[in-house]
């Protein structure tokens, strides 16, 4: 049941801040009904204090994405068996990684109760940062708008584009034969870049929670591909066709809100999402003729509302 509380004050506004004070959640997660606005005053309760009590409820979307996010925040302390056995993988990964990219690549691993830290250092590293470190952060803003503005005016030459599938081959040949024995890849070129798809029975782990694994592998073979090159190239990668997949499920999601929304009126806060997530919603509603969508908040919890016109 959504979370539900009565607060007062001596204005509509100051007992709805003192509700959300209580509630600890922003405006935009709330519903909000005035239950006494104590307009009408007679002469002899003018004396009285002015009291104004409003009901505040948390929706019920916008409580379980809170609750993710707290659940989110709380530290994970792993077994020293978990660790070293993460740690063993790292490295097998790390040697041959490390020993592609570059002869000057160096790494260090160290290990505590709360997870592995990794430092990857050289003269030529910086490859490995990218765009506003979109190749070291998988979730970032900047680095989605950089990659689609890259699709819109970037075209590659048949020689940078030949340079970069030998080698990404180079890399997923080795990389699929440590992951699995059913792990395969195909990769497609064209003047904007390099598509991949990865497939296999056990190729699911590699997408991760909402696709944050895909898009940091991707980040990691676009660095791949660019190594030696005057520009970055741009890789769009695929895993067990996830993204098709998520773009069903989100266009079905957007359907349904909106329904929601029309039939009781009230807008609904989605759960945060990543910019072409959010985009996915935006498209699929933007001929809608009763319902309309903003985005609100700031990276990484930035979320789609669906209200009516």
């Amino acid at each position: 049941m959504p979370k539900t509380i009565i607060a007062e004050g001596k204005t509509t506004n100051e007992a709805i801040e003192n509700g959300l004070k209580q509630l600890r959640v922003p405006k935009n997660l709330v519903d909000v009904k005035v239950l006494d606005k104590d307009d009408k005053r007679s002469f002899f309760s003018i004396l009285t204090p002015r009291v104004v009590k409003v009901e505040l409820t948390v929706r019920e979307e916008s409580e379980n994405a809170l609750k993710h996010e707290l659940k989110a925040k709380e530290q994970k302390v792993y077994s020293a068996e978990e660790l070293d056995k993460a740690e063993k993988s790292l490295k097998k990964f790390l040697d041959d990684f490390t020993s592609k990219i570059g002869e000057d690549i160096t790494y260090e691993i160290s290990k505590n109760e709360y997870g592995v830290e990794i430092s990857i250092n050289g003269d030529n590293a910086g490859f490995l940062i990218g765009y506003r470190g979109e190749t070291l952060y998988a979730e970032s803003e900047n680095a989605l708008k950089h990659e689609l503005k890259a699709k819109e005016q970037k075209v590659y030459s048949a020689e940078e584009l030949d340079k970069a599938e030998k080698s990404l081959k180079k890399f997923l040949d080795d990389f699929t034969s440590k992951i699995g024995e059913d792990i395969t890849y195909e990769i497609s070129k064209n003047e904007y870049g390099v598509e991949i798809s990865i497939n296999g029975d056990n190729a699911g782990f590699l997408i991760g929670y909402r696709g944050e694994t895909l898009y940091a592998v991707q980040n990691i073979l676009s660095a791949v591909a660019s190594k030696g090159q005057d520009t970055r190239i741009r890789v769009i990668l695929d895993i067990a066709n996830y993204k098709e997949k998520r773009e069903k499920t989100l266009e079905d999601l957007a359907e349904k809100v909106a329904k929601t929304v029309i039939r009781t009126g009230k807008s609904i806060t989605l759960e945060p999402m990543k910019a072409y997530e959010r985009k996915i919603i935006h498209s699929k509603l933007q001929d809608s003729k009763k319902v309309t969508t903003n985005s609100i908040g700031e990276e990484p919890r930035r979320r789609v509302v669906i209200s009516l016109k």
